[in-house]
C-alpha cells in the first residue's frame, strides 16, 4: 500500500514496496510533489578522478548503469515520456574539479530531413515513445548552477534534433558558424575579420541565457524553412590559444583562425537530407518527460535539495515565464511554439508493476551518447 507523507511545501509518496530489484540494482523509489522520483542506487554518484585534486560525479563514461535504472523506471511508470532527465544529487564540487559532465543519449528517431536514420534502442525500457535520456551530473540548488533552469537543460534536449546535417568543427554542435544557438555558434552580428585569416565573434559558451535559434527551431519542427536565415559556416578552422585559454578581443569576442566560409542557404540545407517530415505545421510541439534524482548512501536527498529541485523542475516546464532574467525555460526558448509537461507523475504509475517485457526489437543504428562539459563551480 502506498502511503503518502505531507510535507508544508509538498508530498513524498512511497514507491519502494513497488519497486522490485533489477538487474543487481538496489533501489528505493520515491516521488517527490509529483514531479520528481527519488532512486536510490547501489553505485556511489561520486568518485575520485584522479585529476586536480578533486571529485567528479560518475557519468555515462564510467560505466554507471543508467540503462538499469530506466528499466527500473519503466518497471513502475507507463511508457508516456518523451524524455528522461538523471540528475546525480551532487550539489557541490571541491577545488581543482573540472566542471560537471552531462550527455544526451538518442533512443529513438522517426524524423526525417535532420541528417539522422530511423532507429530505436529498447535497452532502456520503452516500447515506443521515449526520445532521449538526459544526464546531469550535478543537482546545485543554491546560485545559478542548476541545470534545469539555468543549463545546459536546453542544450540536451537540443541534441534530439541537432546537429547532425551541417558539416561543422565539433560533431553534433555548430562549431565555428553563425548558427548561434544552444549547440554553439556565433553571433553574426559580431563577426570580426582580424586580418590574416583570424576572426572573432561572441560564440555561445554555455548556460539557458541563449533561446533556441532559427535553424534549431526549423530542425525541431517549429518553425518553416523560409524563417532560416542563411548559415555561415567557417572551414578548417581552430582556436587561438594564449597561454592555454582561448583569446579573446578587448570586447570579449573569441577568436579564431579559418581557411575560408561556406555559405549554407537554407536550400543548401534541405538539399543535404531532404526536407524536414513531418514538416513544421505537423511536427510534435508538445512533450513530456520525466525528472529521476539519483542518491547513495552518502548523498541522500535532504528536503531542501528536494523543495529546489521541485520548484526548478515547475519553473522549466512553465507554459510562460519563468521569472529568471536573462535566463530561458523551455517554453520561453522555442518562443512559446513548444512546451514540455514534467508533473502528473503519480498518474502515471504503472496498475501493476513489473519489469518492462516483450519489448519490440531495436533496429536501425542508434548514434552514441554526445557527452558535453559544463564549467567548473567558481
Amino acid at each position: 500500500m502506498t502511503s503518502l507523507l505531507s510535507s508544508p511545501t509538498g508530498h513524498l509518496t512511497n514507491l519502494s514496496t513497488a519497486a522490485p530489484r533489477l538487474a543487481d540494482v538496489t533501489a528505493r523509489m520515491r516521488l517527490y510533489n509529483d514531479n520528481v522520483v527519488i532512486l536510490r542506487v547501489a553505485e556511489n554518484i561520486i568518485r575520485d578522478d584522479g585529476a586536480g585534486g578533486g571529485t567528479h560525479p560518475i557519468t555515462f563514461s564510467f560505466n554507471l548503469p543508467i540503462e538499469e535504472y530506466a528499466r527500473l523506471f519503466y518497471s513502475v511508470f507507463d511508457d508516456a515520456f518523451d524524455f528522461l532527465m538523471f540528475i546525480a544529487n551532487v550539489d557541490e564540487y571541491v577545488p581543482g574539479d573540472r566542471g560537471s559532465l552531462n550527455f544526451y543519449s538518442p533512443m529513438r528517431n522517426d524524423v526525417e530531413g535532420i541528417g539522422l536514420q530511423d532507429f530505436y534502442d529498447n535497452t532502456y525500457g520503452s516500447a515506443e515513445r521515449l526520445k532521449g535520456v538526459l544526464y546531469f551530473s550535478s543537482n546545485h540548488i543554491t546560485g545559478r548552477y542548476h541545470p534545469l533552469p539555468y543549463g545546459p537543460s536546453l542544450h540536451e534536449i537540443m541534441h534530439k534534433w541537432a546537429n547532425a546535417l551541417v558539416p561543422t568543427a565539433l560533431g553534433g554542435h555548430w562549431g565555428f558558424s553563425s548558427a548561434n544557438g544552444q549547440l554553439g555558434g556565433f553571433d553574426n552580428a559580431t563577426l570580426q575579420d582580424l586580418g590574416g585569416g583570424r576572426y572573432a565573434g561572441d560564440f555561445y559558451i554555455g548556460g539557458n541565457a541563449r533561446a533556441y535559434s532559427p535553424i534549431e527551431l526549423y530542425l525541431a519542427g517549429y518553425l518553416p524553412p523560409e524563417e532560416v536565415p542563411d548559415l555561415l559556416v567557417a572551414e578548417n578552422a581552430e582556436w587561438v590559444k594564449e597561454e592555454g585559454r582561448i583569446a579573446e578581443t578587448s570586447e570579449g569576442y573569441q577568436i579564431f583562425t579559418a581557411e575560408g566560409w561556406r555559405t549554407y542557404t537554407i536550400d543548401d540545407i534541405v538539399a543535404l537530407d531532404g526536407p524536414r517530415v513531418p514538416a513544421w505545421n505537423k511536427s510534435q510541439r508538445h512533450f513530456r518527460a520525466a525528472v529521476v534524482l539519483l542518491t547513495d548512501d552518502d548523498h541522500p536527498a535532504t528536503l531542501g535539495q528536494l523543495r529546489g529541485l521541485s520548484a526548478n523542475v515547475e519553473r522549466f516546464s512553465r507554459r510562460g515565464g519563468d521569472d529568471l532574467e536573462g535566463f530561458h525555460n523551455y517554453y520561453e526558448a522555442t518562443r512559446g511554439l513548444g512546451s514540455i509537461t514534467m508533473d502528473g507523475l503519480l498518474a502515471a504509475r504503472k496498475a501493476a508493476t513489473g519489469a518492462p517485457t516483450a519489448l519490440p526489437a531495436s533496429f536501425g543504428e542508434a548514434p552514441s551518447a554526445i557527452v558535453d562539459s559544463t564549467p567548473a563551480r567558481r
